[in-house]
């Protein structure tokens, strides 16, 4: 037979997959799930490339198409960001300008359309200055008034009037960051934002406070992070009467200065609290006096580092000793991670753990720093970390601990390998609680000393003093004895 030209080339019938039987409803939640979760701050949002969900699932098939399409929970989030134009050149940045204002054309049409009554996450992502079209400005407008969660990273004040004005009933997270300083203050009305729950503050703080009109009676969750540009960080003068307001916080983070000073802080809520200390050209920033003004009863955990380029920030122990008696909170989980802690003596540093009766987790990465008084060393800190020691049982919840000397210790004022012995044996030989069980340590012991036991696990990993001693179950059943080899 023949064939003829027609029947050469006729198209093969369409082939049949298992998959196209699958119900709409459950392929839609396969489809929700090929979303790229992102991490962090970035979590919720979903950029619009033709590589990834949801675009590329509408290039596999009509009946992927159709389903994407019908599928709103792949349309209620998008990402815009400026494109990679060099920005250095009139036309980079003109480039940079156009692709700008088309992606923001082709959000109503394109995107949110889709995502049907679902409520819209919009983040924003941008260097440069505001050189929108009038449509594209009201484009922005008409979204950024009925998304709950709205991200916008700038380096050009004059973006924020595209916030001035608005009225958004729904808002319930915001985060502005604004890196550059570049046209000004802005001037115009605040945007109305009633509903606002949790609040992320970045960089140039002051410009955005006055810009926003919200109730900080409601809000549950504020990162307020100052500016922290050419080693001269600083937290704003705003915050300590901002956080007085905040009467209904839940989760805290904060850079606090040196010049803190003023009445007490009330968050009678707040149970979990993160303090920074920034770089300053005058020298390390002392965290004690914003510590010395606070009254946080519900407070579970506390957190007090430091922020930049390199490590600094002090604290002092007798402030913290004071703001937990002061609070009378229940501290289960507790880090320090700063350039110096203050100690005046070993027997202040027994006080602190005496403060803290129900810590599950303590995290010490700092230089003790006028730790001494009398024949006490470095390595008498150790002893309270001793269940047991002169009678006493601090600590009994303890599941994890954590100390990181950050200097090189003089061979005369190192720990013996019999003090951090002692420790293991004590915390795995003790009767009742928590203690009885199992210790996990992970690092060099000169360096950091990380315990973490239970009940629920009955196994010993290793421990060692830089290298040359470790510690180690024998194998048997009982509760473990550490052995030196």
């Amino acid at each position: 037979m023949v064939c003829t030209k027609k029947s050469a080339y006729s198209p093969e019938p369409p082939k049949w997959f298992p998959i196209q039987e699958l119900p709409v409803e459950l392929l839609s939640k396969i489809f929700v799930h090929c979303l790229d979760a992102g991490s962090g701050r970035d979590a919720q949002f979903t950029r619009a490339h033709s590589g990834k969900a949801p675009m590329l699932l509408t290039q596999v098939c009509s009946h992927w198409r159709r389903c994407a399409l019908d599928t709103p929970q792949l349309w209620c989030s998008l990402e815009i960001i400026e494109s990679n134009h060099n920005r250095h050149t009139n036309s980079g940045r003109m480039r940079a300008r156009s692709c700008m204002n088309a992606q923001v054309a082709g959000v109503g049409e394109m995107w949110f359309s889709r995502a049907k009554a679902l409520p819209l996450s919009i983040k924003l992502q941008t260097r440069l200055a505001l050189h929108v079209d009038n449509a594209c400005f009201t484009t922005l407008q008409s979204y950024f008034s009925v998304c709950v969660c709205l991200y916008l990273s700038i380096h050009d004040t004059q973006w924020l009037l595209v916030l001035s004005g608005v009225t958004n009933s729904v808002l319930d997270e915001l985060t502005l960051s604004l890196s550059r300083y570049m046209s000004g203050p802005v001037l115009g009305p605040p945007m109305h934002i009633p509903r606002l729950r949790k609040l992320t503050l970045i960089d140039h703080i002051d410009s955005m406070v006055d810009l926003l009109e919200f109730s900080p009676a409601h809000l549950e969750e504020l990162l307020w992070h100052g500016q922290m540009d050419d080693f001269t960080g600083y937290g704003s003068p705003k915050l300590p009467e901002f956080l007085r307001r905040c009467v209904s916080l839940t989760r805290c983070s904060v850079v606090v200065s040196s010049s803190h000073s003023g009445d007490t802080i009330s968050l009678p809520k707040l149970e979990w609290l993160e303090i920074h200390a920034p770089i300053a050209a005058d020298g390390d920033i002392n965290l004690s006096p914003f510590l010395d003004s606070l009254h946080v009863p519900s407070l579970q955990n506390l957190e007090l580092s430091w922020i930049g380029m390199m490590k600094c920030g002090t604290v002092d122990v007798h402030s913290l000793i004071t703001m937990l008696a002061r609070s009378g909170c229940s501290l289960k989980q507790l880090t320090i991670d700063l350039k110096y802690v203050v100690c005046s003596s070993v027997a202040e540093f027994g006080t602190l753990l005496r403060a803290m009766p129900h810590l599950e987790v303590m995290k010490m990465r700092s230089h003790f720093q006028s730790l001494g008084g009398g024949d006490s060393d470095f390595g008498d800190i150790f002893h309270f970390l001793t269940f047991g020691f002169a009678g006493e049982e601090l600590l009994p919840n303890l599941s994890e601990l954590v100390i990181v000397i950050d200097r090189e210790l003089d061979f005369d004022e190192e720990p013996s390998t019999r003090t951090f012995e002692a420790i293991l044996r004590s915390c795995m030989n003790a009767e009742g609680g928590r203690a009885v069980g199992v210790m996990r340590l992970r690092s060099f012991i000169r360096s950091a000393l990380i315990i973490s036991f239970s009940n629920s696990s009955r196994t010993f990993t290793k421990w060692w003093d830089g290298g040359s001693h470790v510690m180690r179950q024998d194998g048997s059943s009982t509760v473990p004895t550490p052995v030196i080899s």
